[in-house]
């Protein structure tokens, strides 16, 4: 398992200013601006102002596994300003071939590109003149958030001041090697081969077990009804004449696809460093942990539950301390957004980034930032 002292966590990543932007994919090439169909405002603080100025501190949700948002889409009125971040490669198929690190880089770019806009709603009110934000999401979401984190550490536009998990196991394994043992290697531009030459990962299938998101088509562990986003794609074309029931069936195969993708980034990604100056412009965290396992046939136990009786979901083996609080929500991790579960749903991430925001209040007026 991944082992991790109080001034550093996990190896080295790179800043939104000193990793250098890919060019492989059109997407990279075109100007990042908040208009971009990946990333939308899901609900503004108060839906009677749509446009009104906010003190309080919005939230970018990025997707989890499957790549989409909808989950999102459901929560009822959070009372802030909401964003949600999909994969733009959710319809085209493409993949980060940077891994976590280079899907993080363009969100990133885009929150940062977000903020600048005139129209955003946050006051800028910390000393250095940065907006403070939230970043959060659903399982794959919330691994994503820590990395965009660690790249906007030392940003001047953009202060992340808290994290909201949403049941993000921790994705180390008894294979990998201590941090400080980790090869700390650039994250960009190093072949796969070389760059995790030192790292092994579990072999899960090996143990009857499927990762996080897993995709394999016969596996009853996994919902059929997995989330799914009928939201406007990235720039691509749409065959019109197609049906309702031929785009829920493509939507399924989109989000495996992306889930199978999802599953090989998270293995080969290696957790953001938070040493020497930068221990104190880590972000708060806090956490919402499901109550109960998936339900799995034959007696398997999904991956995603091996830390399902341990508080921190495994955390603890990267950082003690790893979350300012943690708060226990019903259901397993595929069905925490199911309909009779949003109104706690909701309430429960209220309360989180209630909390988060007394932290980064804390942390404004206090010896922090």
């Amino acid at each position: 398992m991944l082992y991790a002292s109080k001034r550093s966590f996990g190896a080295e990543s790179p800043t939104l200013h000193d990793a250098p932007q890919r060019t492989s994919h059109p997407s990279h090439r075109q100007p990042l601006t908040m208009r971009s169909p990946s990333l939308q405002l899901i609900q503004p603080e108060n839906w009677a102002q749509p446009n009104m100025p906010t003190y309080n501190t919005p939230i970018f949700l990025i997707h989890d596994g499957s790549g989409t948002t909808l989950a999102y889409q459901f929560l009822e009125i959070l009372g802030r300003y909401t964003y949600g971040i999909r994969n733009p490669y959710y319809y085209s198929g493409q993949v980060f071939e940077g891994g976590i690190s280079e899907m993080a880089f363009l969100y990133a770019s885009w929150i940062r590109k977000t903020v600048q806009d005139k129209d955003f709603p946050a006051k800028k009110r910390n000393m250095d003149g940065s907006t403070s934000i939230f970043l959060g999401g659903w399982s794959l979401g919330g691994l994503l958030s820590m990395e965009i984190a660690r790249q906007l550490a030392m940003d001047d536009v953009v202060r992340v001041s808290g994290i909201l998990m949403i049941d993000s196991v921790f994705p180390g394994g008894s294979g990998s090697l201590p941090a400080r043992s980790a090869p700390l290697a650039p994250t960009f531009g190093v072949p796969m081969a070389n760059r995790f030459s030192g790292v092994r990962f579990p072999d899960v299938s090996a143990r009857g077990m499927i990762c996080d998101d897993d995709v394999s088509s016969d596996d009853e562990s996994l919902p059929d009804d997995v989330l799914t986003d009928d939201a406007s794609r990235d720039g691509s074309s749409e065959d019109e004449s197609s049906t309702d029931e031929e785009e829920a069936i493509m939507n399924k195969i989109r989000s495996k696809n992306c889930m199978a993708e999802a599953v090989r980034m998270v293995r080969q990604w290696r957790l953001p460093q938070w040493s020497g100056r930068l221990y104190d412009r880590r972000p708060k965290v806090v956490l919402l942990r499901a109550k109960n396992y998936v339900p799995a046939k034959e007696g398997r136990t999904v991956g995603l539950d091996l830390n399902r009786d341990d508080p921190l979901l495994g955390w603890g083996d990267y950082d003690e301390e790893m979350f300012s609080h943690v708060y226990d929500v019903d259901g397993h991790h595929f069905n925490l957004f199911e309909y009779e579960k949003i109104s706690n749903m909701t309430r429960t991430i209220k309360k989180g980034l209630d909390r988060l925001e007394e932290a980064s209040q804390m942390m404004m007026f206090g010896e922090g930032w």
